[in-house]
């Protein structure tokens, strides 16, 4: 079965534990299952790994967030240079060469507006908006 979300207006940048502790989410989700997710904007390399589901899919959420902060944090900690802009004039972010290769966007520009959550096989999906 697959279920869609696409009501969601998340920032990875500043989604955190507080969040999902104030939020309902009405359906449920089997604890303990491990679903593929894979990260590929903005990045030239693709970022897959395993997400651990929990009861509540804000849960599952949060571990997408986690991982795009730690992405953010290990291209600074690679790259050659400093993280900027194209240009003075522009807000889209200058590609960097570090370990993901970021391209376009700064982490506090990314929103993921819908999650589709596959329970036959056991992958998490999520469209981001920018």
């Amino acid at each position: 079965m697959k279920r869609c979300y696409s009501t969601l207006f998340i920032r990875p940048e500043k989604f955190d534990k507080k969040f999902c502790d104030n939020m309902f989410i009405a359906s449920k989700v089997k604890e303990g299952e491990k679903y593929d997710c894979v990260i590929t904007y903005p990045l030239k390399r693709e970022c897959k790994f395993k997400v651990l589901s929990d009861e509540n899919l804000l849960e599952m959420v949060l571990q997408i967030c986690n991982k795009y902060r730690q992405i953010y944090q290990e291209e600074r900690e690679t790259m050659s240079g400093k993280e900027g802009f194209i240009s003075k004039n522009s807000l889209n972010r200058d590609t960097s060469n570090g370990k993901w290769g970021i391209w376009g966007h700064m982490l506090g520009d990314i929103t993921i507006h819908s999650i589709t959550l596959d329970d036959v096989n056991k992958k998490i999906e999520f469209r981001i908006n920018s």
